[in-house]
């Protein structure tokens, strides 16, 4: 594994770990649903994205989580089942 490439998936997982948190302390205190949402498909597609990079791919600016799915899914089958919640989420 590349150690650059290890250290910009760091820097993604956090970014993607403070989304998740920020979203759980918007709903934990009676937030609107919305941002909230928006902060959960954020962090799905930052932890694709840190995935991804650990592998090797280079960075695409994307938003689309089926298409972050699909790249991942060619490093494990496993991703094939978050399609509907990648769906969800957008």
């Amino acid at each position: 594994m590349n150690e650059n490439n290890k250290i910009k998936a760091e820097e993604w997982f956090e970014k993607a770990r403070r989304d998740y948190e920020s979203a759980k302390l918007i709903l934990r205190h009676g937030g609107y649903a919305d941002p909230a949402a928006v902060l959960l498909q954020q962090a799905v597609e930052k932890y694709l994205k840190g995935y991804l990079i650990v592998r090797g791919w280079k960075l695409i600016k994307t938003h689309d989580l089926r298409f972050l799915i699909a790249e991942a899914e060619k490093h494990n089958g496993d991703f094939a089942k978050f399609y509907d919640l990648a769906d969800k989420l957008t």
